[in-house]
């Protein structure tokens, strides 16, 4: 999957029905034999770069931090801010999980989400994404991602940090917070979700913004108190399960076409029939 630079993450999509069902999203999940693929070269250890990624920046004047707030709220109350997420799948002895946070605070006040938010940094996304997983699980709390990633020595076309992957591009939607009433601010966004690999051992705590991080090896509906995370964890898990079987079974059979068809197992994954 391609990465969408950061000044295309705002063109208008069509949404069908209410923000807050499932039928809301706008995007197609990128082709799965992609992600099954490079989920298979990372547990197999090869490195993965990003293809079709490049850095927008612009005059710091168009950002968040150059504009007064209450100009900033009211500016946002018309228009549907870009969000990336990523939902991360560690793989243990064949056993996927995700690791899922608790807002403390709107929106979405007691949910369990995925990691990511509102794109201002202008970065690659996926530099960005590799920085949100950081932040919120505690494993860094440097807030300035130029900082972080200079301090890292990351290149915009890295797609891993210590054991961390953005693997692919899992789809577009669109949600909506109902719980920013009174606040004089809105949460209405477009996200562009992400999938990623934990092949390495890191201990994750909550950051300020979050009261408790919980491995899950499944997410049904009603599990995290909002369809989006659970569409999109649901989604990751069953996607890094058909990479897994397909690795073991390549290394058990050392003939990957005596698998069958890639794309079938692909679309059963992406169907929830694995």
């Amino acid at each position: 999957g391609k990465d969408i630079p950061m000044a295309q993450t705002c063109i208008p999509l069509e949404v069908r029905g209410s923000t807050d069902r499932l039928e809301d999203i706008i995007g197609q999940v990128t082709d799965p034999r992609t992600l099954i693929r490079r989920c298979r070269m990372v547990l197999s250890g090869k490195r993965l770069k990003a293809t079709g990624l490049r850095a927008v920046r612009s005059n710091p004047i168009a950002t968040r931090d150059g504009v007064k707030p209450e100009v900033y709220h009211a500016y946002r109350k018309g228009l549907p801010s870009a969000c990336a997420d990523v939902v991360l799948v560690r793989l243990t002895d064949g056993i996927t999980a995700v690791p899922l946070i608790k807002r403390k605070a709107p929106p979405f006040a007691g949910c369990w989400w995925i990691m990511g938010g509102a794109i201002f940094s202008h970065r690659p996304i996926r530099q960005f994404l590799l920085w949100k997983v950081a932040l919120e699980t505690s494993i860094t709390e440097e807030e300035d991602i130029d900082k972080w990633a200079q301090q890292h020595k990351l290149k915009d076309d890295d797609v891993s940090w210590k054991g961390i992957h953005i693997i692919g591009w899992l789809g577009t939607a669109r949600t909506a917070a109902s719980d920013m009433q009174g606040t004089g601010r809105v949460c209405d966004t477009i996200n562009q979700c992400y999938l990623g690999l934990v092949t390495q051992e890191h201990r994750f705590f909550p950051d300020q913004d979050h009261t408790d991080i919980a491995w899950r090896t499944t997410v049904k509906p009603g599990d995290c108190n909002h369809w989006y995370p659970e569409w999109a964890a649901g989604k990751a898990l069953r996607i890094v399960q058909a990479a897994h079987e397909q690795y073991t079974s390549k290394r058990l059979l050392g003939n990957e076409r005596s698998l069958g068809s890639v794309t079938s197992l692909a679309n059963d994954a992406l169907l929830g029939k694995l």
